[in-house]
């Protein structure tokens, strides 16, 4: 995987764990290759969106150690 691959998956991943956790997503701008996305939301889903992302980095940590 191409590293401009990899990091545009783990933007799609952050936007969409954004945006189950409750917060607002917006496109501004696509000059070029690249998006420019605002973040918005409340504190709550600012705390579950740490927590879920938290939760999946220990996850992956634990099956990383079982392999």
């Amino acid at each position: 995987m191409a590293v401009s691959e990899y990091w545009a998956t783990v933007s799609d991943y952050l936007i969409e764990l954004a945006r189950a956790s409750g917060m607002s997503i917006q496109l501004d701008a696509v000059i070029g290759r690249e998006h420019y996305w605002s973040v918005s939301g409340s504190l709550d889903a600012l705390e579950r969106f740490a927590e879920a992302y938290s939760n999946e980095k220990r996850a992956a940590h634990k099956s990383e150690q079982k392999n």
